[in-house]
């Protein structure tokens, strides 16, 4: 799938997708090959009896926050089950209609067995309101059921509830959740940035336990790390390139103190002139040294015919290449 289809499917339901018909026969294919999955690893009668008898006796069940599936959230001090939820909300709330979040249970009977339902929220009116992506069995015997006043709202009723927070916000409306610590977005970025850290740590411990030899040829030879020419040594040492070694030096072996990577070098001045010198070979300038004297004089005739074929050559390119000619007289 390419990142276009991806972004335009980003925040839309399998049934804007696939559409309702394809939609039912994906959840039930789905359904199908979730039954088969969980067939050896179901829990015996008994231990489900004993599993709700304690949970009656310790006073669970009823609406909890976080059990859905959808990516839940805090708005305004609301808690969303999911991002339909959350657009219903945004949409009521900006149209001035007074609602609250709904923990009351119902009694309703499926398959010879006693369930409770809670519905999602609860308006002024005493009408209670459920939001549904699809229908089963279960959720039709809940609603056909309930015996007050209930606006369930599907696929087509959800439509211009979608687009109206789509079109204000963005189809990444599920941003506006608060950024409290409950949250389920903003917890699992924390969770994921404390286990990089941890990964980064464990994967940096495995690699000095590959690189403890190397380490360990280091400190027994006598380099002297503060002296020009160390990063050589210790390249042949350990088999690693010249532009390596002071990032290897720091990550394995921080402790030792190495020499830096600029130092200021002396100020040398010509003996002469006193003019600022960058070498101090002959204690003088280039121009205090060839001054009053030719090529002869300082390296010989064999020296000064190669040095004077070289500028010939070199005069001859530049003539060529620069538009303007040679700048200034040049005598042979």
């Amino acid at each position: 799938m390419t990142t276009d289809k991806r972004n335009e499917r980003k925040g839309k339901s399998i049934v804007e997708i696939l559409g309702e018909e394809k939609a039912e026969i994906w959840r039930k294919n789905l359904s199908k090959s979730l039954k088969l999955r969980w067939k050896n690893k179901g829990v015996s009668e008994l231990t489900s009896k004993k599993l709700s008898e304690s949970a009656k006796r310790n006073g669970f069940g009823g609406y909890h926050k976080k059990t859905g599936r959808g990516r839940h959230g805090q708005y305004k001090g609301i808690w969303c089950d999911s991002s339909w939820e959350l657009a219903w909300v945004i949409y009521h709330l900006e149209h001035e209609i007074t609602f609250n979040r709904n923990c009351e249970k119902f009694v309703y009977e499926f398959q010879g067995k006693k369930h409770n339902y809670i519905p999602d929220f609860k308006l002024t009116d005493g009408t209670y309101v459920e939001i549904k992506g699809y229908l089963d069995e279960k959720s039709k015997c809940k609603i056909d059921s309930f015996n007050h006043p209930l606006n369930v709202f599907m696929h087509k009723e959800m439509i211009p509830i979608l687009n109206y927070v789509r079109n204000k916000y963005g189809n990444d409306f599920i941003k506006l959740y608060d950024k409290d610590e409950d949250n389920h977005l903003y917890k699992t970025k924390k969770i994921s940035e404390e286990a990089k850290k941890i990964n980064k740590e464990k994967s940096h411990q495995k690699w000095l336990k590959n690189q403890q030899e190397k380490i360990d040829l280091v400190l027994s030879s006598n380099i002297d790390f503060t002296k020009w020419g160390w990063i050589g040594e210790v390249s042949k040492l350990i088999g690693i390139s010249y532009q390596k070694v002071r990032k290897w030096m720091k990550k394995c072996l921080p402790q030792i103190q190495i020499r830096p990577v600029h130092i200021i070098r002396p100020i040398i001045y010509c003996s002469k002139c006193q003019k600022v010198m960058t070498r101090a070979k002959y204690g003088m300038c280039v121009s205090c040294r060839l001054k009053g004297k030719t090529f002869k004089e300082l390296y010989g005739e064999e020296k000064a015919k190669e040095i004077s074929e070289k500028q010939k050559e070199r005069w001859v390119k530049y003539k060529r290449i620069h538009p303007h000619g040679v700048r200034g007289s040049f005598s042979w």
